[in-house]
């Protein structure tokens, strides 16, 4: 209901901005990671003309800059670095939120999408953990019948 009551240019831009950090992700997982600091420069450029207040685009543009780095992702501790300290930043920028559990369906995608290239599982099988590790979480005593 809510994406019905919002002008089309506002839901077109909600789209065109999450389209800069699924680029980077993209880029994460398939390469070629030559294009991740222009990529990720781009970004970051974007983020900041388009922030109107201090925590606006705050998980996006500390991302960016993580990515700015010219490092080596073939070496895999590094690989690995960087996408937990992109986690890191998620998981604050999450816990700055309202809502049950913190949860945030767009910045939680992108938390299951780098802990799948972490774990070198398919999305929907790191999804499937993560859902139910939240679960469990917010129901220690397991299922209730």
């Amino acid at each position: 209901d809510f994406l019905f009551r919002k002008e089309s240019k506002l839901v077109r831009k909600e789209i065109y901005d999450d389209l800069f950090l699924f680029r980077l992700f993209s880029l994460l997982q398939s390469g070629p990671f030559v294009l991740l600091p222009s990529m990720a420069l781009s970004a970051s450029r974007y983020f900041r003309q388009q922030r109107n207040n201090a925590l606006h685009f705050d998980a996006e543009m500390r991302i960016a800059q993580l990515l700015l780095k010219d490092v080596d992702y073939e070496v895999k501790a590094v690989y690995n670095a960087t996408l937990l300290g992109i986690r890191e930043i998620l998981l604050q920028q999450l816990s700055r939120m309202k809502g049950i559990d913190h949860f945030q369906e767009y910045y939680s995608f992108y938390i299951i999408w780098a802990e799948s290239m972490y774990y070198g599982k398919i999305f929907h099988e790191q999804a499937a953990a993560w859902y139910k590790e939240q679960g469990d979480r917010a129901n220690p005593i397991g299922d209730i019948p």
